[in-house]
């Protein structure tokens, strides 16, 4: 069985490499080195068996997951490169860590940053 969730946040952040000049981060990401933000739209795949409670996740948990990049700095809570495919690994692995206990066997992240770019992360949960 599969559950799903879609949602949508605002965030800003900043594509750039460390201890690279101004001028090369700007030739790498163009005008995404800029701080600037989106309107990102995710979409969540929850695949497991229901528990007791009827329920495979609680849906509260994919939302308390996304709702922590509202409106925030997402090169302060991603420890990588603020890439669609970093944001949608970092939103597996949250999620993920929500799932203890759960009899859930597969997570699909996919989060579109423009309406026609998008990145998805999934994964067998170990």
């Amino acid at each position: 069985m599969i559950i799903t969730k879609d949602m949508t946040f605002a965030a800003a952040h900043q594509l750039f490499l460390p201890g690279v000049s101004d001028k090369e981060n700007e030739e790498l990401f163009g005008k995404c080195y800029r701080k600037h933000g989106h309107n990102y739209h995710v979409h969540v795949e929850v695949e497991g068996a229901p528990m007791p409670d009827g329920m495979i996740l609680n849906y509260y948990r994919i939302s308390d997951v996304v709702n922590q990049l509202d409106h925030r700095d997402l090169n302060e809570i991603i420890p990588a490169l603020t890439t669609a495919e970093h944001i949608a690994a970092w939103i597996w692995y949250e999620i993920e860590r929500s799932c203890a206990g759960r009899r859930v066997d597969q997570i699909s992240v996919t989060v579109k940053e423009t309406d026609s770019s998008s990145a998805t992360y999934a994964e067998r949960v170990h």
